[in-house]
Order: structure tokens, then sequence, then C-alpha cells
């Protein structure tokens, strides 16, 4: 079955929040009937645009409601929407569009209602954790210098009627897992996430495994989970890759284990000391930027604050991330 067949909640315009409709998705997005009003609105700009915008009906695709609001949710609808907007993202939208449609996270994509911006939905595996789920989509665009607006983080946000010609289906999109959880607020926790991901960085780029042998490996595991929580999950899968007998579900099971443990007094110090083993150093002589341009790159991208890769089990490239995921836009 489609993951798209679902009920979603429908509301006659964006002022309307008390009077939902219940509507299947599949056929709501299928629906042609505002498309002369739609294209007709895409003539107008300005104050004009806006006020006809707000007549248009709209759904709340991550769900139906009693009320248009997060404690009116009845049911997750199992999907999360992104929202790309030009404004935000100065590039060829049709370019744009072929590239994240090839994701195959993405279960639908579209132009949205002004026609100028894109807006799709991704299916996840956690609904109940929504607004993790949408901090590591954002992460996985961010991280491909795609920027989406934060909006659909909350469960209620509103979707208006849009109209594509050529709208892009995967009714079999793979489910999206990863989350990012708020970060604990901490002294030296922001200047140990740098350090991390500096030295796991340079591991990447030199294939090095530093996992060999269980024991090391166990207490590669305890020191991320103690010092980042969940969060520390793809720093594992980002170390633990390299070693030959590496299986994704293994190393889950594994840091599952030691996220569930109390840590044996291990500390990310026992992380430092072991790349310092292998040759892997801190830099000493500039500090490490999370905003930076990349050697051989023509533009500045984000690097993950938590390290983030919306994919378990596949080829990192040489920042840590999966080369699938990167939309390039050069």
């Amino acid at each position: 079955m489609s993951c798209l067949n679902v009920d979603v909640s429908k509301f006659e315009n964006v002022q309307d929040s008390s009077n939902p409709v219940h509507v299947n998705l599949i056929e709501w997005i299928c629906d042609e009937s505002n498309q002369s009003v739609i294209r007709e609105l895409r003539t107008l700009s300005g104050d004009d645009y806006k006020s006809s915008k707000k007549q248009l009906p709209g759904i709340t695709p991550s769900g139906a409601f009693n009320k248009r609001s997060e404690s009116g949710l009845i049911k997750h609808s199992g999907l999360i929407q992104f929202d790309v907007d030009s404004k935000d993202n100065p590039v060829n939208m049709d370019e744009l569009k072929y590239k994240i449609q090839h994701n195959p996270f993405v279960a639908y994509l579209s132009y949205s209602t002004s026609g100028n911006g894109l807006w799709g939905l991704i299916p996840v595996k956690h609904p109940e954790r929504h607004k993790s789920h949408f901090r590591a989509i954002q992460q996985a665009f961010r991280n491909a210098g795609v920027s989406i607006d934060p909006a659909p983080s909350n469960v209620a946000s509103f979707r208006f009627r849009s109209y594509d010609p050529d709208p892009y289906f995967n009714h079999n999109a793979d489910v999206f897992h990863y989350l990012i959880d708020k970060i604990p607020a901490s002294s030296n926790g922001r200047d140990n996430r740098t350090k991390v991901e500096q030295l796991i960085s340079k591991i990447q780029a030199n294939r090095i495994d530093i996992t060999e042998g269980y024991e090391k490996w166990l207490k590669i595991g305890f020191a991320l989970a103690e010092e980042f929580g969940e969060s520390g999950r793809i720093y594992f899968h980002q170390l633990s890759q390299w070693h030959s007998e590496y299986d994704t579900a293994e190393c889950d099971e594994q840091f599952d284990n030691c996220l569930n443990s109390n840590g044996q007094g291990i500390t990310i110090a026992s992380f430092f000391g072991i790349c310092k083993d292998f040759g892997v150093t801190l830099d000493t002589n500039h500090a490490y930027q999370k905003d930076r341009v990349l050697q051989g790159d023509t533009k500045s991208k984000v690097s993950a604050p938590y390290g983030m890769n919306p994919y378990t089990g596949e080829i990192f490239d040489e920042r840590g991330y999966p080369a699938d995921w990167d939309f390039h836009l050069n």
C-alpha cells in the first residue's frame, strides 16, 4: 500500500483552524479542481498575491486533527512535509526538483503554490517523535546546501493547495529513521562535538579503521553514547564502517547496548586517546570551522553540527556524509 494513502485534515483556508474535514491525502494532491485558480494566483504579486493565497484551502499533511494545533492531533499520517523556498535557495528549481526526487526517502514532490518553490513529503519511522525527525531532515538538506522552511517542525503545519503538471510520486519510499534530539547544554559539549567531528573528518578522508578489536570498538561506542547520547549513533557508524566486517544492523545494536548501559566510566577522553594511538590528532594551528569551504569545492557548505546522516550503511564521502544524499548544485 502507498505510504501516501493516509487520512489528513482539510481546512477551508489558513484562517480556518477549527472546522477540519478528513480527506485522503492521495486524492487531495491529485485533485486539480483548483488548477485555474492557482494559475491565476501565480500571475499576481505583492499584497494581491498574499490576500488571494489566504483564501485557498489547505491540509495538514502530517495528520488528522480536530483543530489545527499540535494538541489537536488525532492521528499522525507518518509523513513530514518539507518546503524549499526560492528566496532561501537561489538556484534553478527545475534542476533542484529533478535532483531531490531521486532521493529514496522522498515520497512526493511538487511545485508549491507560488510555482517558485517546492514542497514534498517524507515517511518517518517514529511519528511520535515528529520534531526530532524534522531536525534530522532539515540537517540532511542543510548538508546538501539546501535550506528548508522550519515551519513543518510543527506537526499541525498548514499546506496550501497547489498545482504541478508533473508531480513526483514514490509510493514505496524508504522510511526515514534518523532523529536529532535536542542536545543538553553543557560547558564543554559543543567543544567536544567540534573536536570529534574534526577527528572523524580526518578518519573518513584517510579511511582509517580505529575500531580493530571488540574491546576498542565497545569503548568507542561507550564514549560516544556517554558524551552525545542518541546523536552519537551516526558518529559510531562513520567510525565503524571502515572495518572489514562492518554491518549496519550489528552496529546499531551495539550502540543501543551502549546507550542502555552506564558507560562503564568511559568518557570521550577514551575516544580522543584511541584516535591519538592511530596518529589522528586535532589541528593546533587553526580553529575547526563548522561553516567551511571544503577543499576542492566552489561553494561554502554547512557541515552537520550533530554529525547527522540520513542513511546507515552507505559509503560516506570525505566529510563523513553519504554521497548519494547530496544534491550537487554546481
